[in-house]
């Protein structure tokens, strides 16, 4: 079987920064990625904007959504969750992380007339402006979007050894996850999908998924339990699975169905009835 291509978008959102609405038309949930960054006339210096510039190569991904929530991943895997609401006459944004005070943010987002009709997002802050497009488009339903904050609840480190039921649950949101991310792309009918931000043991196929040897499984995976113990477990418990779980039905005509559907039966033989 052929391994999915795998495709890297980079991003950069600066929750230090602001927003100001000026064009009515344009709607901010959705996901949003950075793809310029430019240092103002006084701290034009070419340390400055090298510095800039791997920000954006190093990515970072805001997801707002229509219940007033946002997501954040900065890098691959740095993960940040909280709300957002306007302020006034749609001139500040106000987001609050989980448990850090709240951040009111001016910015200015406009709609562009390219032949992919994205939106663009300029947010300027001490004299830099970083520059957005709108990769996504909202889900008709926010909770099926694989960004969306329940859908991520396995990315938060617990502050203690977990029990095999608490590493069972966060083994099977983070399969949720990884699923949810094949079904967003074919419902927005994308050409290639990217699990660069969630990398962990699931391998994807076209047709199939398996399990990544656990020596070569990213650390931010591992790191996403309490010790490597516990990850070990998480892993071992999914390699179970695999074993034990069995999809028999016929092939759809798009893999990225195909390894959904194959995904739900390993959820359930992990997670059965809930």
């Amino acid at each position: 079987m052929k391994r999915i291509i795998l495709y890297s978008t980079v991003i950069l959102l600066c929750s230090s920064c602001g927003f100001n609405f000026s064009n009515s038309k344009a709607s901010l949930p959705g996901t949003w990625l950075l793809y310029d960054a430019t240092p103002g006339k006084s701290d034009h210096d070419f340390s400055t904007e090298a510095n800039l510039k791997q920000q954006v190569s190093d990515g970072d991904q805001y997801c707002f959504f229509s219940d007033g929530s946002y997501t954040e991943i900065t890098g691959k895997t740095n993960y940040t969750a909280g709300t957002w609401k306007m302020s006034g006459k749609d001139d500040a944004l106000i987001i609050t992380p989980f448990g850090a005070a709240p951040k009111q943010l001016h910015i200015a987002l406009t709609v562009t007339a390219d032949k992919k009709e994205r939106f663009s997002l300029e947010l300027s802050h001490n004299g830099i402006t970083m520059k957005f497009v709108k990769e996504y488009v909202a889900m008709d339903d926010m909770k099926n979007d694989p960004y969306y904050k329940d859908n991520n609840t396995w990315r938060i480190k617990p502050a203690h050894a977990e029990t095999d039921t608490e590493i069972t649950e966060r083994l099977a949101n983070y399969i949720k996850h990884m699923a949810l991310i094949l079904k967003a792309a074919n419902d927005r009918k994308q050409q290639v999908v990217s699990f660069e931000r969630s990398m962990g043991p699931i391998k994807i196929y076209n047709g199939g998924i398996g399990i990544h040897s656990f020596g070569i499984v990213p650390d931010s995976w591992k790191q996403c339990f309490y010790n490597d113990a516990d990850a070990l477990k998480a892993y071992d418990m999914y390699n179970q699975s695999l074993t034990s779980s069995s999809y028999r039905g016929a092939s759809s005509g798009s893999w990225f169905v195909d390894d959904y559907n194959i995904m739900l039966s390993v959820y359930n033989e992990i997670h059965p009835g809930k």
